[in-house]
This record gives C-alpha cells, structure tokens and sequence, in this order.
C-alpha cells in the first residue's frame, strides 16, 4: 500500500497525536490529585482540629500558668518522702525478720500462712500486720498467737472469735500491732 500522506502532514499529524495523549494524561493527573485532595480533606481539617485542641489544651505552659506546676511539686515532694521511707535499709530489715520470724513459728505450730500486709505509720516504721492461714485446730491457733504475743515488738495479736467456731481446719486472720516510737512516747 502506499502512503500517501505528505512528509510535511505526517509530522504534524504526529505532534497532534502527541499533544492528545499528553493531555489526556495531564487530565487523569489531575482527576486522581482532585480525588486525593477530596479524600484528604477530612483528615487535614482534623489535623488542624488536634492541633488547636493540643494548643488549647497546653495553653497554660505556654503562657507560664504555674498551677499546674504547683502540682508537678506537690506530686514530686510526695514521691520523694515515699521514696525516703522506702530507702531506709533498717526498716526494710525489720520486715523481712518478721516474716522469717512468723514462718519459722507458724512451721513450729504446724500453722500453715497464706498472706501476709504490713500497714505502716507515717515513720515508715512497720505498725501492723495482718495474716491470713489455715491452722490444723484451735489448740495450734491459740499456741501460735501465745508465741507470737511473746514477742517483744509485738503490743498485740488478735483475731475474731469466729475463727475458733470451728474446731477443725480453722482459716483465720490474725491482726498483729507492734511498738513503734508512738508506743514508745506513752
């Protein structure tokens, strides 16, 4: 077959088919960077939200408001003097001599301890003790609180007097209070 299209015509029919598949390509550019603006809005106008809300909300640091560092301080100071009685190396002792101690005895009455609290005073010295355990029968329970009452830090030990309704398998709860410097200032 021969062509009969002039040189001259077949280079510009060339550029206007260029030029047509460039466009259409400029559009599909174009209609995907609408599309992806559309689907992006929501999240540029919440993003422009939090960060309001984040300036709002830390508005107080910003202008030096010292209400909220009055309570930094006040949670610092507290922490530290909890971190003070924690380190008192005496008193940590001193706990775990009384529970050796309380285990070594429950074993001698065949008492057997499952949970043992310390509540402490504002000193950080150990004031009381509460144990929970299982005794064999009301013999060994009050041979265990005897020996403990022995003891010469210990002011008392009490527990209810439901726990010797039964007479066998007694789970009790024992209350322990020992001296502290309050007791000792009396």
């Amino acid at each position: 077959m021969v062509n009969i299209i002039p040189d001259r015509s077949k280079k510009r029919l060339l550029i206007e088919y260029y030029t047509r598949v460039l466009t259409v390509w400029l559009y599909l550019f174009a209609s995907v960077l609408f599309v992806l603006t559309i689907l992006f809005l929501p999240s540029i106008a919440l993003f422009n939200n939090s960060l309001s809300n984040f300036y709002k909300e830390n508005d107080s640091l910003l202008k030096g408001d010292d209400a909220d560092f009055d309570k930094i301080i006040e949670t610092l100071k507290k922490t530290l003097k909890e971190s003070e009685l924690v380190l008192k190396e005496d008193k940590i002792k001193k706990i775990s001599d009384y529970v050796k101690l309380f285990f070594n005895l429950a074993d001698d009455s065949r008492v057997k301890l499952k949970l043992i609290k310390t509540i402490r005073s504002d000193e950080g010295e150990i004031e009381q003790l509460i144990i929970s355990g299982l005794s064999e029968d009301r013999q060994r329970l009050t041979k265990f609180r005897d020996v403990i009452l022995q003891q010469n830090e210990v002011v008392a030990a009490d527990f209810p007097i439901s726990s010797l309704a039964k007479s066998k398998d007694i789970n009790f709860t024992l209350d322990i209070k020992f001296k502290t410097s309050e007791h000792v200032k009396k």
